[in-house]
């Protein structure tokens, strides 16, 4: 926010933390959502600020459960590139994840020949832009 700015403009802030290992011991959920509250009316303070935890490690092998969440921390998961693939077939954000990874752990030429397409994207973008 800037000085003077309505708290109306405010924008709901999610913070993800994505664990490879077990925080919360006690409870065999793999997925929290937190939110700010007064500790004795459990009344929420508000609903622009939660943390989402996923415990990757607790992730049960047999739950059939293909909630988006699920998939998206089966796909974070420690797997065969294999399994990355197949997975990446079945959902458009699943595959872009999976196009970025594959881009992230490309060998040093081919990032700079990626990188050197973006940029040439982005040129051509612009130029056009500028000249109309």
């Amino acid at each position: 926010m800037k000085k003077g700015e309505s708290y109306e403009n405010l924008k709901k802030y999610i913070h993800v933390n994505i664990l490879i290992f077990i925080h919360f011991s006690s409870n065999k959920d793999c997925y929290w959502t937190i939110s700010f509250c007064d500790v004795k009316t459990v009344k929420r303070y508000s609903d622009l600020l939660e943390i989402k935890i996923m415990e990757l490690k607790k992730i049960p092998k047999d739950l059939t459960d293909s909630s988006d969440i699920i998939n998206d921390m089966r796909f974070l998961g420690d797997k065969p590139r294999k399994e990355f693939k197949n997975m990446a077939k079945t959902d458009e954000y699943i595959d872009s994840a999976y196009k970025e990874l594959e881009r992230l752990s490309a060998d040093e030429q081919d990032k700079i020949e990626y990188e050197a397409h973006e940029k040439a994207i982005c040129d051509y973008n612009s130029q056009m832009g500028s000249a109309l």
